[in-house]
C-alpha cells in the first residue's frame, strides 16, 4: 500500500473543489446581478404614446413600446406569424402618429422584415422591427402601427 494516498485525502480534496466551485458561482452571479441593475438603471423612461394596433391577416404585432434614441422617437416592437399553414410574409410595419382631435402628425415605415408561418399550436418566435418617428411626439398622442405584407393595400 505503498503507493495509495491515506484514506482522509481524497474527501478532503473533494470537499475543497465542492467549495471553491461554490464560491465561484456564487460570484458568477453576484457580477450578473450587478450588470443588470446597472443596465435597468440606464433605461429610458416609458412614453406617454399610447400604442394602437391595426389588426393584420398575416402577422401579429406582439410587442410594441416607444422609445427615444436621443431626442428622436422610435417605435420597437416584435412581429410573429399569425395563421397556421399560411405562408411566410415579408413586409413592414407602417407607423401613423395621431394628435388627441385625431389629425395625422405624421408617418414613418420600417424596413421590411420577414417573418416566419406559424407552425403547428404554437407561435413563432418574434421578428424585431424598428420604426424611427419622424417628430417629437406631444402629449398624449396615439401611435398607430399596421403591419403591410407587399405594396400599400395589399395584404
Amino acid at each position: 500500500m505503498s503507493g495509495d494516498s491515506p484514506p482522509g485525502l481524497a474527501a478532503r480534496h473533494n470537499e475543497r473543489s465542492c467549495a471553491m466551485k461554490r464560491t465561484a458561482h456564487t460570484e458568477a452571479i453576484a457580477a450578473l446581478a450587478l450588470m443588470a441593475l446597472a443596465v435597468s438603471a440606464c433605461a429610458p423612461a416609458p412614453e406617454t404614446a399610447a400604442i394602437e394596433r391595426v389588426p393584420s391577416r398575416r402577422a401579429a404585432i406582439a410587442r410594441a413600446r416607444v422609445r427615444h434614441e436621443g431626442q428622436i422617437p422610435v417605435v420597437v416592437g416584435v412581429l410573429r406569424g399569425r395563421r397556421c399553414g399560411a405562408f411566410p410574409a415579408l413586409g413592414h410595419v407602417d407607423a401613423t402618429v395621431v394628435a388627441p382631435d385625431g389629425a395625422t402628425l405624421g408617418t414613418a415605415r420600417s424596413a421590411d422584415v420577414y417573418v416566419p408561418r406559424r407552425r403547428g399550436s404554437g407561435w413563432t418566435s418574434g421578428r424585431p422591427f424598428t420604426v424611427r418617428l419622424p417628430a417629437a411626439l406631444p402629449e398624449a398622442a396615439t401611435v398607430r402601427l399596421a403591419f403591410h405584407s407587399g405594396a400599400h393595400g395589399d395584404e
